[in-house]
């Protein structure tokens, strides 16, 4: 509104005279709707929306569609568009905030606890060291490696319980071996009846 104002005031009033008087009119900043109470000459408008603060200016981050006042603009860049660049706090990788949530699902530096709770909610391992702490953790279960015996406890007691069922697990093995035996007996029993009976088939045929 302002610019063409002075547009207008340039071609309606060839009189110098009269274009000074129209130039002393006092206006409204056309971004009084945004917040801003200047309300002077209209000479001074030009030089006053160099710098007013309330003027909207686009994010310079290319995703981002916001319009800011330029007041905001920097708290908007530094803290609010979801477009700015920002690092992680744990592996200092560069990345968009919109992004971070993302992230931090996969970050290999991400801390995260023991799954054998081997010291509570203290003991923060990074997720890309998990695994080699599970293999070592104090607290991690191991399986009985005997045959049909399903005991699972902490690596710690497992040789208790190898020492004290020594005879139960040789009972095991047994079973195991006599059930397998009994397998192969079966199977051998089957392919014999399937031969013989492949083999009269041959017969009549002849």
């Amino acid at each position: 509104m302002i610019q063409y104002l002075q547009v207008l005031v340039v071609q309606s009033c060839p009189d110098v005279f009269a274009a000074k008087e129209l130039s002393l009119l006092k206006v409204y900043c056309p971004n009084r709707t945004e917040g801003c109470r200047w309300f002077d000459q209209l000479r001074q408008s030009k030089a006053h929306l160099l710098e007013c603060q309330f003027t909207l200016e686009d994010c310079p981050n290319l995703e981002c569609t916001e319009r800011i006042p330029k007041a905001l603009k920097t708290k908007h860049l530094e803290e609010q568009c979801l477009y700015r660049l920002v690092q992680c706090q744990h592996c200092d990788e560069q990345l968009v905030y919109k992004a971070t949530e993302t992230h931090l699902e996969t970050c290999p530096s991400v801390p995260v606890t023991c799954l054998n709770n081997c010291m509570g909610e203290e003991l923060m391992i990074p997720r890309n060291e998990l695994a080699a702490h599970l293999q070592a953790c104090p607290n991690r279960k191991d399986e009985c490696g005997i045959i049909s015996c399903t005991y699972v406890a902490p690596v710690d007691d497992m040789v208790k319980h190898m020492d004290s069922n020594a005879k139960s697990h040789l009972e095991l093995v047994n079973n195991a071996c006599v059930s397998l035996q009994q397998q192969v007996q079966s199977i051998g029993t089957i392919t014999d009846k399937k031969v013989d009976e492949q083999q009269k088939s041959w017969l009549d045929q002849l």
